[in-house]
């Protein structure tokens, strides 16, 4: 990887991304960093943030977080390769549901979900913005952004891993998966047979965009994919940086945003979210094409 590029992972929500980060900040420490919006003035992140960061670590290669999305204007003409995980639509629907319903006071109320467009298609605007997802499965073909699915963890976080510049014969990765939501099974599945159809329609970008990934994935048309025959088990244990990125992060570069490092960080409307009722939920649904 060029010296001058950084390695930016997008983390959707729900999709298995903090598994990916934390993988990233084990083997990069320090040179790895979930960007924050300096004073959390905005939602998300940009290049005048990783700058920021830098100058509190010049050795900053990789970006990851909610805050990013490759569809960013301020992002536009930056040397950055770009990557991002994908979850099957469905189930990360209705998993997005459940956080909402234990962090952000969302009423347990499926249909109210349903009706609300900002959650509708999140994988394929989240990558894409109000772009086309063709452009960005293009992209993926030729290798100028990297995408996986959460099926194909451990090759999308061994060509991760390439992308940051850790060498081939470390990048071999066996993950399980954190931060699952502890929600009801059943009542997940029950929603997901239920409302199969209104689900299916209300996700039909991500469907497309997973689709197509997932295609790519089986066909080995990825030329960017490491083929398994190529991985070399590592000899020897890999060093974990998790402590020196976390002490880096929560003494220096946490309070240099004017982040509370006590507190974790959270998307600025998240943090308006988490205060809302539920009767207030209610209210800005029903208003949300007026708003």
């Amino acid at each position: 990887m060029q010296t001058n590029t950084i390695s930016a992972f997008c983390h959707i929500e729900k999709t298995g991304g903090t598994t990916i980060i934390q993988l990233l900040r084990a083997r990069l420490g320090c040179s790895h960093v979930d960007l924050i919006p300096f004073g959390n003035k905005s939602q998300f992140a940009g290049p005048s943030d990783l700058r920021y960061a830098r100058l509190t670590n010049p050795f900053v290669k990789s970006v990851a977080g909610h805050s990013i999305r490759p569809c960013g204007p301020q992002w536009a003409g930056a040397n950055v390769k770009w990557s991002a995980l994908l979850r099957n639509p469905s189930e990360r629907y209705v998993s997005d549901f459940f956080h909402f319903t234990r962090h952000m006071s969302f009423p347990n109320d499926f249909e109210l979900w349903l009706s609300w467009t900002d959650r509708r298609n999140f994988q394929a605007s989240s990558i894409a913005g109000d772009g086309s997802i063709d452009l960005a499965i293009e992209d993926y073909r030729k290798g100028k952004l990297l995408l996986g699915t959460l099926p194909n963890i451990n090759n999308f976080a061994s060509l991760l891993l390439l992308n940051c510049g850790v060498s081939n014969e470390k990048n071999n990765v066996e993950l399980g998966i954190t931060n699952k939501g502890f929600h009801g099974r059943s009542q997940a599945q029950e929603y997901l047979e239920r409302y199969a159809i209104e689900i299916r329609e209300n996700n039909k970008l991500d469907w497309s965009l997973y689709s197509a990934v997932s295609e790519i994935e089986c066909g080995n048309e990825n030329k960017s994919a490491i083929p398994q025959s190529n991985i070399v088990q590592p000899k020897t244990e890999q060093k974990d940086y998790t402590t020196s990125n976390k002490l880096w992060r929560n003494l220096i570069y946490k309070p240099a945003c004017l982040q509370n490092p006590l507190q974790t960080h959270g998307l600025k409307d998240y943090i308006q979210f988490a205060n809302w009722s539920p009767m207030q939920w209610r209210q800005f649904i029903e208003n949300q094409d007026v708003l």
